[in-house]
């Protein structure tokens, strides 16, 4: 079978919208909140996200996104840095993005004292998010439990005074991966008891919903025992749902064995580039993109066109960053490389985010994925960066993480 993924309606999840919609319009007019939306892995927690950006923007609202990545809980601040980013690239928060990154890359100062270095760094980006309140914004982010100390301060410190600002921030994370060391887990039952955050959990589909989500992603009613074995495998998780239902040559067992096969009906050159954007994260920058994989642009876009039809991707609105469409899509591509391979791929990344300005923080990120510690960072082969700018760049990287 080889159907679109995509269904064009959003099943089961009526009354979660229209608390979205709710908490929209008290923002819109000054009363703003932190707001969680938590469930499983492949929930449907990204498209509910995705229908409350759509509805702010059509609010007139300013919308910025960003994402967690795994390993970003030992990265202090690096949820905060995407952020900048992503801040910087919209006109109307250009200024407050590029403020948050120098004050990122400043640290906390030198006078020793970690904890109020801390605190002042905490406070500063705090203030900076809350001066987006005087005008509508969304700041939609996504797995939160993937979130270091530094960022989660800063988000808790921001929706407690959310409430008087025309500011909402929507955070998704994984219910099923609070464990007792991720920093989140304290951090939430903290704001969640105090009534300084509200949490909307996404449950599974009924096995009616569940059939009505395979037959808008196909077109048709699927038939009766198809429709059973598909809600049985799937469990009324959505994405499930989507794998299972697109899968060619029969129903595989697992998610990654689903979406590895639709992965295989790929010409071999977007096959290798979804591989190669993995090692970058759920998000990815076309550039570097470009520059890791040493192809032309014209086949870097080729290969994107092919893995945007097919939904393994999709592209924000300046076409200049792309997600995967589910970090379970990512997380089944980059465990298929072969350990040699992603290291290669990481370390040409590194590389490259180095010649292009990247952050501290993901630079270390990719030389860390690429096992070269700190003192072999100097010397990488196509690296085409001054040993002194390397120098000051791996300085810099270690006193964001000594804010920690």
């Amino acid at each position: 079978m080889n159907v679109a993924l995509s269904s064009p309606v959003l099943v089961g999840r009526d009354d979660l919208l229209a608390l979205a919609s709710r908490r929209l319009a008290a923002a819109a007019e000054g009363g703003g909140e932190l707001l969680f939306l938590a469930g499983e892995a492949g929930i449907g927690k990204t498209r509910l996200l995705g229908e409350v950006v759509r509805r702010a923007r059509e609010l007139g609202f300013t919308v910025v996104t960003a994402a967690a990545s795994p390993g970003d809980a030992e990265i202090a601040a690096g949820l905060l840095g995407d952020l900048a980013g992503e801040l910087g690239r919209e006109p109307g928060t250009a200024g407050v993005g590029s403020r948050i990154a120098a004050r990122l890359a400043a640290g906390g100062g030198d006078d020793g004292d970690s904890d109020r270095q801390r605190r002042l760094l905490v406070g500063d980006v705090s203030d900076l998010l809350e001066s987006l309140g005087a005008d509508r914004t969304l700041i939609a982010l996504e797995d939160l439990h993937w979130a270091d100390d530094v960022t989660l301060d800063v988000l808790g410190r921001l929706g407690r005074r959310a409430g008087t600002l025309k500011l909402l921030v929507v955070g998704t994370y994984r219910s099923d991966e609070l464990y007792p060391r991720v920093p989140m887990r304290a951090w939430r039952t903290r704001l969640l008891t105090q009534r300084q955050a509200e949490e909307a959990r996404l449950g599974r589909l009924s096995r009616a919903d569940t059939a009505a989500l395979s037959a808008a992603i196909t077109g048709s009613a699927l038939p009766g025992t198809v429709a059973e074995e598909v809600y049985a495998r799937s469990d009324g998780i959505p994405l499930h749902v989507e794998e299972f239902v697109a899968a060619v040559g029969g129903m595989p067992d697992t998610l990654a064995d689903a979406v590895l096969s639709r992965a295989e009906q790929l010409s071999r050159e977007a096959r290798s580039l979804a591989g190669v954007a993995s090692v970058l994260g759920r998000s990815f920058d076309l550039d570097l993109l470009t520059a890791i994989t040493g192809e032309g642009p014209a086949a870097v876009d080729d290969g994107l066109r092919e893995l945007t039809e097919r939904f393994f991707v999709q592209p924000r609105p300046d076409r200049v960053r792309y997600d995967f469409r589910h970090a379970l899509i990512r997380d089944a591509l980059y465990a298929d490389l072969t350990p040699h391979r992603r290291r290669y791929l990481h370390a040409r990344a590194a590389a490259a985010a180095v010649a292009a300005g990247f952050s501290p923080v993901f630079v270390s990120d990719q030389f860390e994925r690429a096992a070269m510690p700190a003192g072999n960072w100097i010397g990488v082969v196509d690296l085409s960066v001054p040993r002194r700018a390397l120098k000051a760049l791996t300085i810099r990287a270690c006193r964001v993480r000594a804010v920690v």
